[in-house]
């Protein structure tokens, strides 16, 4: 859930290295996607999940921490300690919590959070490389700021869930804990620092929350036409409606019309081509 970021005026080899970046990033978490959809297809629950995905979640979420680089250098425009605090929290969960307390695998906060890092990062990093490139399709402008309202609050609920389910065994187990006497004159308990990372979720994440509403409220009052954004998206949604229309045609004689994947499909393929016609968001 790293806050909103800005490409300023960066050299070709600047600008090179972000692409590059974005895409192996977006190629990551559609790996990892592909991996929950797997999981849940062939085995039905979410037990196992974390082990089917778990050297590529440990290692593009670990990637993640050239954000920080690319804040700290002014590649990008954004807030270094905040991307820090976001990246970290992340990281954090991943190498802190989750990794080494197996007792959390099969908790039900591994599919909350993993869903939604999952829809979230692919989405965003998409959004970043159209930016990159100078063309900005509607449909991925309108999932990034719309998709947040409950991706978000779904993670952070998979978040917290599994740091409370991690407390017991880190308690019991004394894990990353040192306790006096001892030669370094230093105690530290793992459990209570664990603890203590609970209450600023509550501090931090509405700021994040409503940040992006801030944005996106801004974004939705701007002329859309503003935004770097092709024809193409038109034409693909065009294109869409021609093909599903005659098989949308044959479900209106179905009883079961209205809970037809097909017509809902169709639908919403209608809705977003009259909104793009007008520029209209709501």
């Amino acid at each position: 859930m790293t806050a909103p970021q800005t490409t300023r005026k960066q050299s070709p080899i600047a600008q090179a290295w972000l692409i590059m970046y974005n895409v192996a990033m977006t190629a990551g978490w559609l790996v990892i996607g592909l991996g929950i959809v797997n999981h849940f297809y062939k085995h039905r629950t979410h037990k196992g999940l974390y082990r089917q995905v778990e050297k590529q979640l440990l290692f593009f979420q670990t990637a993640a921490i050239f954000e920080i680089i690319h804040a700290a250098t002014g590649i990008v425009r954004s807030n270094v300690m905040l991307t820090t605090m976001q990246v970290f929290s992340r990281v954090g969960i991943v190498w802190g919590v989750i990794q080494p307390v197996a007792q959390v695998h099969n908790t039900e906060g591994i599919p909350m959070l993993m869903v939604a890092w999952t829809i979230t990062e692919i989405i965003r990093y998409l959004y970043y490389t159209f930016m990159l490139l100078g063309t900005t399709p509607y449909i991925v402008v309108w999932l990034r700021y719309s998709l947040f309202t409950v991706l978000y609050p779904l993670g952070v609920s998979g978040e917290l869930l599994s740091i409370y389910n991690s407390l017991k065994p880190v308690r019991d187990s004394q894990m990353y804990s040192l306790f006096l006497p001892n030669q370094l004159n230093f105690s530290i308990d793992y459990h209570i620092v664990l603890i203590g990372t609970i209450p600023f979720y509550f501090i931090f994440f509405p700021q994040l929350y409503f940040h992006m509403f801030a944005q996106r409220k801004k974004l939705w009052d701007l002329d859309l036409r503003l935004l770097p954004r092709k024809q193409t998206d038109s034409s693909i949604l065009d294109y869409l409606i021609h093909v599903v229309q005659p098989i949308r045609n044959n479900c209106m004689q179905c009883e079961k019309m209205k809970q037809c994947c097909v017509y809902g499909f169709y639908s919403s393929i209608v809705f977003l081509r009259k909104k793009m016609k007008y520029d209209i968001l709501d």
